[in-house]
């Protein structure tokens, strides 16, 4: 679980992305969290990354430099929607394919914040998340949107900068 005052929700994400693909025991991700960490201490970023946040950029690195042999990464950077139900339809099919399967997703608008989704339904998204408090647990499709900021409380999604991960 995330600290209320780092900003490591994508180093979590990764980690528990990775627990839903592979069954993960805690030592497990123990080790997979201290891989990352000394990796981000190497590139001299972790004291960036803690304090403001990771980018879509260092997502990608981390998940291809260090994790990459953990789990196959299906698919990526998917930017031809056009509206929240198509990319809704894609993910859906997607985990509904396999049951070791997760989609770390990147958010924005009401919480700027990675997660991972670990199963939809027509109507949500259900979550392993690191946050606070045990995390977001479920978002309605209602509330979300795919591109512009808002202030109507909405989450944005952004395909372009999400990894479907599994077999």
């Amino acid at each position: 679980m995330q600290g209320w005052l780092d900003s490591l929700c994508g180093i979590y994400s990764i980690v528990n992305a990775e627990s839903v693909v592979n069954d993960t025991s805690f030592d497990n991700s123990q080790y997979i969290f201290n891989d990352i960490i000394l990796y981000l201490s190497k590139k001299k970023m972790l004291k960036s990354i803690i304090l403001n946040g990771i980018d879509h950029k260092w997502m990608s690195k981390i998940i291809y430099d260090v994790v990459y042999d953990r789990f196959s990464i299906v698919q990526t950077n998917k930017k031809n929607f056009s509206t929240v139900s198509m990319w809704w339809k894609d993910a859906h099919e997607f985990l509904l394919s396999d049951e070791k399967r997760a989609i770390i997703l990147s958010l924005d608008g009401r919480e700027e914040h990675y997660t991972v989704i670990k199963q939809m339904s027509s109507k949500s998204l259900f979550l392993f998340d690191s946050g606070s408090y045990g995390g977001i647990k479920t978002i309605r499709r209602s509330s979300c949107k795919l591109k512009g900021y808002t202030k109507d409380d909405k989450y944005i999604i952004f395909p372009y900068q999400c990894w479907y991960l599994g077999e």
